[in-house]
């Protein structure tokens, strides 16, 4: 899947005039099998994307097996341009502490959170809790699960920086995401 994605947004790239990123979610298997960093560098050479294009996407789970190795792989693939985004957060093995130790440059929140911030006040203080300690933190939130235009709001007030979900578009195949050049064009491109 790691490798069908670079060889998709490398192919959409040489046909638009905008360089689009890719996102791709890795399992915490994945992300700790041997050889994974194998894996990526190959992705990348293979279908020529750069480094710098690609977003791995890895929930809190990661961290179940250790953080010394795991932090350490972390820093490797920042150091060869790849982002590192932490998926869910919030719903699983969250600790603070490794907020901080992580070289992740994204956080992005629950469907959960964002769903229940409405009529939730302490989900709300949440939300809003997160969004202003990631960006202290010079961290990108992304609120997952927008459905509503009322939800956009609330997460735009509250100045969340991207936002994802049905309101602005459903999983699709490539062929169909292809006939969309206005999203291409103004959005980042999300494959799991």
């Amino acid at each position: 899947m790691l490798l069908q994605a670079c060889r998709d947004i490398a192919a959409l790239n040489a046909q638009s005039e905008r360089i689009l990123p890719v996102a791709v979610n890795i399992s915490s298997l994945q992300f700790c099998r041997e050889g994974f960093l194998n894996e990526v560098k190959h992705a990348l050479h293979i279908s020529g994307l750069q480094a710098e294009q690609l977003e791995l996407e890895v929930t809190e789970s990661v961290l179940l097996d250790g953080t010394g190795p795991i932090i350490a792989l972390m820093e490797t693939l920042t150091s060869m341009g790849v982002r590192i985004a932490l998926d869910d957060f919030g719903t699983g093995f969250s600790s603070l502490s490794y907020l901080c130790d992580l070289p992740t440059h994204k956080v992005k929140l629950d469907r959960r959170f964002v769903q229940e911030a409405q009529k939730n006040r302490r989900m709300a203080a949440i939300v809003q809790g997160v969004i202003t300690m990631a960006h202290h933190m010079d961290m990108i939130v992304v609120a997952e699960g927008i459905e509503t235009a009322e939800q956009q709001q609330d997460l735009s007030r509250r100045h969340c920086d991207l936002l994802q979900g049905y309101l602005f578009a459903r999983p699709m195949p490539l062929h169909e995401l292809q006939q969309l050049p206005d999203l291409l064009m103004s959005a980042p491109l999300h494959l799991s």
